[in-house]
């Protein structure tokens, strides 16, 4: 009985779907410890009538096996493979607005003010992060510059003080 030959297994596979509109759609097919799921790349393969789609799709195989490659040295570097949605691009003082909007909707002023208040501390720590960039580190980061910050009320403290110590001087 002759031995069947053992294919050697490559977690990431370059696959195609054909759309209606005659194009066909390029998707990754990713499996590791022991589950598969799909990336769609929302690249498209157009039908080769000239020499213009040809180069277009040539270009787009390019672009598909980057990200195949890339995905792959994730996985051999242990990186969990993330797909980030356009929720998770957007701004973390944004997704706060918009959840302050959905309490004040909800008829709960307390959760928006609050929301809000921590909106304004972050615009003043770090106005550009984004929701996939939260982290652990950045937390603590915000925790420690929420604890070490000047207040309003320090800020005029320090005012009041200076300005009586100002008024005693030129009274003597």
């Amino acid at each position: 009985m002759a031995r069947t030959k053992k294919s050697e297994s490559v977690p990431v596979r370059i696959r195609f779907k054909q759309l209606k509109d005659g194009n066909q759609s390029i998707y990754l097919d990713i499996y590791t410890d022991r589950k598969r799921r799909y990336e769609f790349l929302k690249l498209f393969l157009v039908p080769e009538i000239s020499q213009e789609a040809k180069e277009r799709n040539a270009n787009t195989l390019k672009a598909a096996n980057a990200i195949k490659a890339q995905r792959i040295l994730d996985i051999t570097n242990k990186k969990p493979v993330t797909v980030l949605s356009d929720k998770a691009r957007m701004s973390l003082i944004e997704w706060l607005d918009e959840y302050a909007d959905f309490g004040t909707k909800k008829g709960r002023t307390s959760l928006a003010d609050n929301v809000h208040a921590v909106s304004l501390c972050l615009k003043a720590y770090n106005p550009r992060i984004r929701l996939y960039e939260v982290d652990k580190d950045f937390l603590q980061g915000f925790i420690d510059y929420l604890r070490t910050r000047k207040t309003k009320e320090q800020i005029q403290d320090r005012s009041a003080t200076l300005l009586s110590l100002h008024s005693s001087w030129s009274v003597a």
